[in-house]
Order: structure tokens, then C-alpha cells, then sequence
């Protein structure tokens, strides 16, 4: 869908684009009453109508905590958007931070 992007302000709009994608997916799998990614392409596949099938997107973030630091409150509130309900439709997140950012984790 989209090359490697290096930049954090085109990251930060990546995940922006994330969070649209994501509420279209929805309402797509609520338009054919269905409830996951999965029953809906093979929904559409039974209709044969597969230039309408939701390829799985994965989205890759390396050291969150420097993303964060460019804008942290866009960044936090897509992040959590994706975490939070994108698996449904195909959208899998994963993250990695090598540096603490103790804004974001609890010590006891």
C-alpha cells in the first residue's frame, strides 16, 4: 500500500489514514451484516464480487517513543484507535520502542 515512511509527520498521517480506513472497513462489514474481515470476503466471494475483498493490513511502528515525541497526542489517539478495534477488519498493529517513555508505562 505504501513504502517504508521514515518521516514522523508522514508517519503521523499514515496512522490518521489507519484510523479512516478503519471506520470505512466498519462500515462496510455493517452494511453486509457481517462482524469480522474474514466473513466478509467470504461473503463477497459467494457473491462474486472479489475486486470488493479487504486485503489484510499490517502496520509496522519502530520506536513508538520517537514517534511519539513529534506529536503525542495524534500519535496516542491512532494508536490506541488501531489497537482497540482494527483487528475485526484487518488491520494488525505492532510496535516497538528500545527507549522508556515513562509518560506511557507504569512502574510500581
Amino acid at each position: 500500500m505504501t513504502p517504508v515512511i521514515h518521516d514522523a509527520k508522514e508517519a503521523t498521517a499514515g496512522l490518521k489514514w489507519a484510523v479512516q480506513e478503519m471506520e470505512d472497513r466498519y462500515r462496510k462489514l455493517a452494511h453486509e451484516g457481517v462482524r469480522d474481515s474474514r466473513k466478509y470476503n467470504e461473503k463477497m466471494a459467494e457473491q462474486g464480487n472479489y475486486a470488493s475483498k479487504m486485503p489484510y493490513i499490517v502496520i509496522v511502528i519502530d520506536e513508538l517513543a520517537d514517534l511519539m515525541m513529534v506529536s503525542p497526542q495524534e500519535v496516542e489517539d491512532s494508536v490506541c484507535r488501531i489497537a482497540q478495534k482494527a483487528r475485526a477488519c484487518g488491520i494488525h498493529l505492532a510496535c516497538h520502542s528500545a527507549s522508556v517513555c515513562r509518560r506511557y508505562y507504569r512502574f510500581n
